[in-house]
């Protein structure tokens, strides 16, 4: 738990959230560096066999017959096999338990946090202290401090359905409402305790949570079944942890201080625009549509009016084009000012009314030059000559040649999870 007692829900949302970055981001280099280890450990083992032992067929199986004098060597060399290929399974699994792990923390941060706003929901407690246990504080601060803790460390302690729970009778709030994704949620939370329990296999406590909440499983799963982490499947449950921690701090934060709305709008459009730099647009498009819904108060029209270009944004570059042209035209930008109405003309793919309004906003409007290099909202008009020259005229100076295309060594949507040769047959001595 962060040891700043003065934490706003902001830091606890975007501490978490930089936590679960570094796994996602992580775990394809870890695996990269492992296949590269099995591959050398296997190269090793095999250039061994060729040169040092004999390979039999009994029965349709391969076994080596291994010389009483290279015993000892093989069996290093086939244990570092063995350990690299296990290894294959055993990260995804911890990057798994780690990314569980740090969501619990956030919670405990972000509740923590919120006790702080209205320090007066404690006294809903039925905690209870003794006298021995008052007379160790030093101050009535002390011993709520203690109280809080002791609440914190109790909710962690249910289940993932429980704490949310809590979370809507303590807050007096619904949070399950419009939300499809929980029930990936429960299944990621509840696939952690197979793998921090029963070494990922598939218990009847996890198929009768899995079903309560609606998670749809395949009909291998069965009991017995013992489970593991594609990564397409770890992308879904990080998107699925990313998705409900913002949704669920921004919902209370907003709901326990309202006069924070422009603090709370700004750390929710920070995360949605680095999603849009990552070309993350499928969970991009789920934080803009949350940030666009209408129960959503925003801080100012101009925070509403930065979502909203996003979100199209968002669908456009995912190519769902009507999609985006549905959400621009929902609004009316005749009446907003010439960024917003830049912005629209661009979305609609209408760059010479665009290249007009940038003229008319200028050097010293509201959109400044680093804007226009920048913004995704820029990346296909930036391609365009006229754009470029109207650029130079306004600033003085060129926008930049464009960077050279590089092909990508590293795909983090889908890196090589392959583990490669089959291990090393049975030893005979």
């Amino acid at each position: 738990m962060l040891q700043d007692k003065q934490l706003v829900v902001g830091d606890a949302i975007e501490e978490f959230v930089g936590q679960i970055e570094s796994l996602a981001n992580s775990l394809p280099l870890a695996m990269l560096a492992i296949q590269g280890a099995y591959r050398v450990a296997f190269k090793s083992y095999e250039e061994f066999v060729q040169k040092h032992c004999e390979k039999q067929i009994r029965d349709d199986d391969t076994y080596i017959v291994v010389p009483f004098e290279h015993n000892d060597r093989y069996t290093v060399l086939n244990k570092r096999v063995q350990q690299t290929s296990t290894a294959y399974s055993a990260v995804p699994r911890s990057f798994q338990v780690s990314l569980v792990s740090s969501y619990d923390a956030f919670l405990g941060n972000l509740v923590s946090a919120l006790f702080r706003i209205k320090p007066e929901l404690l006294k809903s407690s039925d905690r209870e202290l003794t006298f021995s246990q008052l007379s160790d504080f030093g101050s009535i601060e002390e011993a709520k401090e203690y109280l809080l803790e002791k609440e914190v460390e109790t909710l962690l302690r249910r289940s993932h359905s429980e704490q949310f729970d809590w979370l809507e009778n303590k807050f007096a709030i619904k949070l399950r409402v419009d939300l499809p994704i929980w029930p990936t949620f429960i299944e990621v939370t509840e696939r952690r305790n197979l793998f921090v329990h029963s070494d990922g296999v598939v218990s009847r406590q996890y198929l009768k949570v899995c079903r309560e909440h609606g998670v749809s499983l395949g009909a291998e799963t069965k009991q017995g079944l013992r489970l593991d982490v594609p990564h397409p499947y770890f992308r879904l449950a990080y998107e699925a942890l990313f998705e409900i921690g913002v949704k669920l701090g921004q919902v209370l934060w907003r709901k326990l201080k309202p006069t924070d709305a422009p603090d709370a709008d700004a750390n929710l459009s920070n995360l949605c625009y680095g999603l849009l730099k990552e070309r993350n647009y499928r969970l991009a498009q789920k934080l803009l549509d949350f940030a666009c819904s209408p129960a959503m108060k925003h801080s100012d029209e101009k925070r509403r009016l930065i979502f909203l270009v996003n979100r199209a944004l968002s669908y456009k570059w995912d190519n769902q084009p009507s999609k985006a042209l549905e959400i621009v035209k929902s609004e009316d930008w005749t009446a907003t000012g010439a960024a917003f109405r830049l912005a629209a003309a661009v979305l609609q793919d209408q760059f010479g009314d665009a290249i007009s309004i940038m003229k008319t906003i200028g050097a010293e409007g509201e959109i400044h030059k680093v804007h226009y290099k920048t913004w995704p909202l820029f990346k296909e008009i930036r391609k365009a000559k006229e754009f470029r020259e109207t650029f130079e005229e306004i600033f003085g100076e060129p926008i930049g040649k464009a960077a050279p295309l590089k092909k990508e060594s590293l795909n983090p949507d889908k890196p090589d999870f392959d583990p490669g040769p089959e291990t090393p047959p049975t030893v005979v001595n």
